[in-house]
C-alpha cells in the first residue's frame, strides 16, 4: 500500500496518520499467499507422503489437475513442471521462504491456519522485501523479487476490473470545528454506502477492521516490523492487527472496481473515524477529475496521458503518483501528489538542504503514535508552469520518505488551488501505474498568499 497522510491541527498536536509508504510490493505478493495455508483434502495428504510431494506441488495438483480422490497419473511430474518452470531467482527464494517457516513452525501438526499465514507472510516479507541487515530493498529489487515467487509459486495476480463512470459530491470533514483540506467520497462496499477519505497518497484502498469482520473478509496479517517501519510514530507495540484482504467490489457512483486488495487496519487508526480511504488502486483505473471549487469528483474513461501545454508528468514509485517540485527555487525534488495530506510535507533533510528555518515544533499523531515535527513555511512551490507562494508546511523524520527515495508530499493547501485533471497509463504486472500526468487549471478558491504559519 502507499500513505494514508491527513495532517490537521489538533490543539498544540498535528495529526498525522500514515499508511505504509512502501507496501505495495509486499501486499500484492502475500494477498496470494492463503494458498500456502490452504488445507488439503485428507487423500491428498497421504499422496504427499507417498510420492514425496512438496506442499506447493500438491496444491498444483489439487488446482489445476481437477483430481477427486486419487492422484492422475503423472500429476507430480505435471506439478514439478510448473514448479521449474519458475525462474532461479524464484525458486531460491521460495525455499528460503520455506527453510523460514520450517524454523519458525517445526511441527506445523495443529497450527492454526492464521498462524501460518502470518508465519508465511513474515518469512516472505524477509527474502523479498528485506536485505540480510533488515533494510527494506530498493523498489526495482523489491518487484523482481515478488515476481519471482509469484511465478514460483505458480500463482497469478487477479486483474483489477473496472467499469462505469461517475461524478460524486465530495465533502470535507469537520473536526475540532475546524473543516479539514482533504474531501471524503461515499462509497459503496459490497450492499452497504460508507464514507471514505479520497486519498491519492494510499496505493491501496484501506477498509476498518470493524467493517471487514462484518463483512466476514478473511485476509492474510501484515508482519508488524514492516507496520512498524512503514508508518509515523515510534509506540507501535507489535500486537496493531492490521492484514491483507481481498475487497468486495468498491462502487462510486456508477463506477465500480473489482477484484482489488486492499488493507483492513482497527477502526481507531482510520483518520476522521472514516470506513477507509478510496486508493489509488481504485482511481487509477480512470481519468479523474476533482474540482476543490465545485467539490465534484468525475470518474471518466481512462485515456492514459494527458496532451496539454500545461500537462506534468507523473512517475509511480510504490504505487504513489510522483511529481518533480520546485520548493523556493530550489529542486527539483520528488514529492508524492497526496489528496489525503492536508499541508504540504517535507522531510526533514530536504527542510535542511533548503536552508528553511523551522517556526515551531508539533507533536504528530501517526499510526504508531506519537513522534516530533518542525512547522515550515514555504517561501514558493512549483508545479509544472504554476507557483503558489507561502504555503504552510511540516517537516518530518526522513526515515519514512527515504524508504521509496521520495521527498515528501504535495498537500491539499496546493492542490485545492486547482481542477485537476489526473490520467493514469495501464498498470504493470504487479497491478501498479508506472507513468501518468496531471493538468492543473487555477481555480479562485483561496488566496494562498494570505496563509501565515502561526
Amino acid at each position: 500500500m502507499g500513505t494514508l497522510n491527513v495532517i490537521r491541527p489538533q490543539g498544540n498536536a498535528v495529526k498525522l496518520s500514515s499508511k505504509a509508504l512502501c507496501l505495495s510490493t509486499l501486499s500484492i505478493l502475500i494477498s496470494v499467499l492463503p494458498v500456502w495455508a490452504e488445507e488439503l483434502p485428507a487423500w491428498l495428504e497421504k499422496e504427499v507422503k507417498t510420492h514425496h510431494l512438496t506442499r506447493q506441488e500438491a496444491l498444483l495438483i489439487h488446482k489445476q489437475s481437477g483430481l477427486n480422490g486419487q492422484v492422475r497419473e503423472g500429476a507430480a511430474t505435471v506439478a514439478s513442471a510448473v514448479v521449474e518452470a519458475g525462474s532461479p531467482l524464484g525458486k531460491r527464494l521460495l525455499a528460503e521462504a520455506r527453510q523460514c517457516v520450517r524454523e519458525l513452525i517445526p511441527n506445523p501438526e495443529g497450527i492454526a491456519a492464521t498462524t501460518l499465514k502470518a508465519t508465511v507472510a513474515k518469512c516472505v516479507s524477509k527474502v523479498a522485501i528485506f536485505d540480510s541487515q533488515g533494510r527494506k530493498r530498493p523498489e526495482a529489487e523489491q518487484e523482481e523479487r515478488v515476481i519471482a515467487l509469484l511465478r514460483a509459486l505458480g500463482e497469478g495476480l487477479p486483474t483489477r476490473e473496472g467499469r462505469g463512470e461517475a461524478i460524486a459530491s465530495l465533502s470535507h470533514p469537520q473536526e475540532d470545528g475546524q473543516e479539514s483540506k482533504v474531501f471524503t467520497v461515499p462509497v459503496r462496499v459490497g450492499a452497504e454506502t460508507k464514507t471514505f477519505l479520497l486519498d491519492t497518497g494510499a496505493a491501496h484502498s484501506v477498509i476498518n477492521n470493524t467493517l471487514a469482520r462484518k463483512m466476514k473478509l478473511s485476509g492474510v496479517p501484515l508482519p508488524a516490523e514492516t507496520f512498524k517501519q512503514s508508518v509515523v510514530g515510534n509506540q507501535c507495540t507489535g500486537k496493531e492487527q492490521v492484514s491483507i484482504v481481498k475487497l468486495p467490489e468498491l462502487t462510486v457512483g456508477l463506477a465500480s472496481v473489482r477484484k482489488l486488495t486492499g488493507t483492513a487496519i482497527p477502526a481507531n487508526l482510520v483518520p476522521g473515524g472514516f470506513a477507509g480511504a478510496i486508493g489509488l488502486d481504485f482511481l487509477s483505473a480512470y481519468d479523474m477529475v476533482i474540482d476543490p471549487k465545485l467539490a465534484q469528483l468525475q470518474l471518466l474513461s481512462n485515456t492514459s496521458t494527458g496532451h496539454s501545454i500545461d500537462t506534468i508528468a507523473l512517475h509511480g514509485i510504490s504505487g504513489l503518483m510522483v511529481a518533480q517540485v520546485r520548493i523556493n527555487g530550489k529542486g527539483p525534488f520528488a514529492l508524492a501528489l497526496d489528496t489525503g495530506a492536508d499541508e504540504m510535507v517535507i522531510s526533514q533533510k530536504l527542510m535542511q538542504r533548503l536552508g528553511i528555518k523551522p517556526k515551531a515544533k508539533r507533536t504528530i499523531v501517526g499510526w504508531c503514535g506519537q513522534d516530533q515535527s518542525f512547522v515550515v513555511q514555504l517561501n514558493d512551490v512549483t508545479m509544472g508552469n504554476h507557483t503558489l507562494k507561502n504555503l504552510k508546511g511540516i517537516a518530518i523524520r526522513g526515515g519514512l520518505f527515504e524508504n521509496v527515495k521520495i521527498d515528501g508530499l504535495v498537500g491539499q493547501n496546493f492542490l485545492n488551488q486547482f481542477r485537476q485533471h489526473w490520467h493514469f497509463e495501464s498498470p504493470n504486472e504487479l497491478g501498479l501505474v508506472r507513468n501518468g500526468s496531471i493538468e492543473l487549471e487555477a481555480i479562485e478558491l483561496e488566496t494562498p498568499s494570505s496563509q501565515s504559519t502561526p
